[in-house]
């Protein structure tokens, strides 16, 4: 449940971050899930518009900051949503607040590198 509830916080700071987009069961302008704390996985996956999820990742990367990105083994899923690829941020129990800033920090880095 800790991790949905950073899930859920990081949401939040995506929507503000825009152009991004979050690919779940989320509305787009609240960032709030459609399900209970307690069926989800503490997870977030987006995609920021305009630069590859491996171009993503490898600058979080450098940043200190590690995410998963690519097709995460779910290719149809992929087609469906008409991406390639997208970034994958993960939270559980030991994941702390200072580490979503350092992450957020790490996606302006990324938007300066490509803006």
């Amino acid at each position: 449940m800790a991790g949905a509830l950073l899930e859920d916080r990081t949401a939040l700071i995506l929507c503000k971050l825009p152009p991004s987009r979050i690919l779940s069961d989320r509305n787009e302008r609240s960032a709030r899930s459609l399900r209970p704390a307690e069926r989800r996985a503490g997870l977030v996956s987006f995609n920021l518009e305009g630069i590859h999820p491996h171009d993503v990742a490898q600058i979080l990367d450098m940043q200190g900051v590690a995410i998963r990105a690519g097709h995460h083994c779910c290719q149809p899923l992929m087609q469906k949503l008409g991406v390639a690829a997208t970034n994958r941020a993960s939270f559980y129990l030991y994941t702390v607040q200072e580490e979503i800033d350092q992450f957020v920090d790490g996606l302006a880095t990324v938007r300066k590198v490509f803006a």
